[in-house]
C-alpha cells in the first residue's frame, strides 16, 4: 500500500512540472534561433575573411560575433538550467513520496522495513551523486585536447596579427616590387625575384597559368603577407612600415567570387565601416555603374540582397562588391577575375567601370578572360613564379609566346 501510494504521489506531483516543460520548449526555440543567427554570421564572416582583412574591419566583425555569441550563451544557459532542474525536481518529488511511504510503513510498526528502506534511499542518492561526478570528470577529460588545440590556434592568431601603428600613406605614388621572393614553407619558392613598378593612374593586367603565383603576388601587394626576400614599397616606403588602418583605406580589393552578407545593399557597400556616409555609398554605386539599378527598386538602397545575394543578378553582385571597394575612395584597386562568370552585358558594364576608374586610380586586374584586358595600359605575364614580361598589349603580342597563344585560344587573334 505504501508503494502504491508513492507511485500515485509521483504521478500527481509530476503534473506540477508541466509549466517548466512548457517554459523549456519556449526557451529551446529561442536558443535554436540564436544558434542559427550565430552560425549564419560566423559562416558569412568566414566567407568574406579576405575582405575583412583588406578593409581592416576585424573590430566590427568581432563585436558582431560577440553579440551573437552572448545571445547564444544566455539562451543556452536558460535551456540547460530548465533541462537540468526538471529531472532534479522530479527525482526530488519521487524521494519525497518514498519518504512519505516509509513514514507510512513506520506507523504500521514495521521497524525492519523502515531500516531497509532508509538504507536503500541513502545508497541510491550516494550512487547517483557518484555517477554524476564520474560523468562530469570523463567529459572534462575528453574536452581537454580540444581546449589545448584552441589555445594553440589562438597563439598562432596573435602571432600573425597585423601590427598597428606606423606612418600614414598620404599620396600612394608608384608601388614597386624590388627583388621580391616569397615562400610559404621555407623550402619551395612560390615567387622569385619580382621587379616591377605600378605607375599612378594606369590599368595593369596580370595573366599567367594557374599556380603561377598571381594570387600570392596580389596578397603581397595588398599587404596581407610580407616578402621572404626583397621589399614592396609605396612612394619609397615599405608597405610593412605603413599603418594597417591607413593602408586599408587607400588599397582595396575585389574578389573573384562576390560574397555578400545578409542585409541591405547599403549595408553591403558600407561593410561595417562606421565612417562611411549615405553620400559615400551613393557616390561609390555611381562609380560602379550600380546606382541606376538600385534606384529602380522600390526600396532603393534598403533593398535586401537575400541569402548569398540571391535577390541580385550576378552582374549586380559584382558591381556591388566593386562599389564596396570604392566607397573609401582608394588609390589602388586590385580585382581578381572580375568578369569570369558574367554575361556579355554585365562584362561590358564592368569594363566600362574599370576604364573610367583607371583615370582616377591605379587598377590591377587579374584575368583569364583576355577580353577583359583590352582596357589595360600594360600587362604582366607571370609564369612559374617569375615575371616573364611586362609591356603594352601590342608589344606583348609580338614578344610573349604565352600571351600570343592565349590570344589565339581566346579567339581574339588568328
Amino acid at each position: 500500500m505504501a508503494s502504491v501510494g508513492a507511485v500515485v504521489a509521483v504521478v500527481l506531483l509530476g503534473s506540477l512540472l508541466r509549466p517548466i516543460r512548457r517554459a523549456l520548449r519556449h526557451r529551446a526555440k529561442a536558443a535554436a534561433t540564436a544558434n542559427m543567427d550565430f552560425a549564419t554570421t560566423l559562416t558569412e564572416s568566414a566567407a568574406v575573411a579576405l575582405e575583412i582583412r583588406v578593409f581592416n574591419v576585424q573590430g566590427p566583425i568581432v563585436a558582431r560575433l560577440t553579440r551573437r555569441l552572448a545571445e547564444v550563451t544566455l539562451r543556452t544557459r536558460q535551456v540547460l538550467f530548465l533541462r537540468g532542474v526538471t529531472p532534479v525536481l522530479y527525482s526530488g518529488l519521487a524521494f519525497l513520496a518514498l519518504i512519505a511511504g516509509l513514514y507510512g510503513a513506520s506507523t504500521m510498526e514495521r521497524p525492519g522495513l523502515v531500516s531497509v528502506g532508509a538504507v536503500m534511499l541513502l545508497m541510491l542518492r550516494s550512487l547517483s551523486y557518484g555517477q554524476a561526478l564520474q560523468t562530469s570528470t570523463a567529459t572534462a577529460n575528453a574536452s581537454l585536447p580540444y581546449l589545448d588545440e584552441i589555445d594553440s590556434e589562438l597563439e598562432r592568431l596573435d602571432a600573425a596579427a597585423s601590427p598597428i601603428g606606423g606612418s600614414t600613406v598620404g599620396q600612394l605614388g608608384p608601388v614597386s616590387f624590388d627583388s621580391v621572393c616569397f615562400s610559404y614553407d621555407g623550402a619551395s619558392t612560390t615567387l622569385r625575384n619580382l621587379n616591377f613598378q605600378l605607375r599612378e593612374r594606369e590599368v595593369v593586367g596580370v595573366v599567367g597559368p594557374s599556380g603561377s603565383g598571381k594570387s600570392t603576388m596580389v596578397q603581397l601587394l595588398l599587404g596581407l603577407r610580407e616578402p621572404t626576400v626583397g621589399r614592396v614599397t609605396a612612394a619609397g616606403r615599405e608597405v610593412a612600415s605603413i599603418d594597417a588602418h591607413d593602408w586599408a583605406r587607400v588599397v582595396t580589393f575585389v574578389p573573384q567570387v562576390p560574397r555578400l552578407v545578409a542585409g541591405t545593399v547599403a549595408e553591403n557597400i558600407r561593410f561595417f565601416r562606421d565612417g562611411v556616409s549615405e553620400g559615400d555609398i551613393i557616390a561609390a554605386a555611381r562609380l560602379a555603374n550600380l546606382h541606376d539599378d538600385v534606384i529602380s527598386w522600390p526600396d532603393g538602397y534598403q533593398h535586401e540582397v537575400g541569402e548569398g545575394g540571391s535577390r541580385l543578378s550576378g552582374g549586380q553582385m559584382q558591381r556591388l562588391v566593386i562599389a564596396r571597394a570604392l566607397v573609401e575612395q582608394p588609390q589602388l584597386l586590385v580585382l581578381d577575375e572580375p568578369t569570369s562568370s558574367l554575361d556579355a552585358r554585365s562584362e561590358s558594364l564592368v569594363k566600362e567601370t574599370l576604364a573610367r576608374l583607371g583615370q582616377q586610380m591605379t587598377v590591377v586586374v587579374i584575368a583569364h578572360r583576355l577580353s577583359t584586358l583590352d582596357i589595360c595600359h600594360r600587362i604582366m605575364v607571370i609564369q612559374e613564379g617569375e615575371l616573364r614580361a611586362f609591356d603594352t598589349p601590342e608589344r606583348l603580342a609580338d614578344s610573349s609566346d604565352f600571351y600570343r597563344d592565349a590570344l589565339r585560344i581566346s579567339g581574339i587573334s588568328p
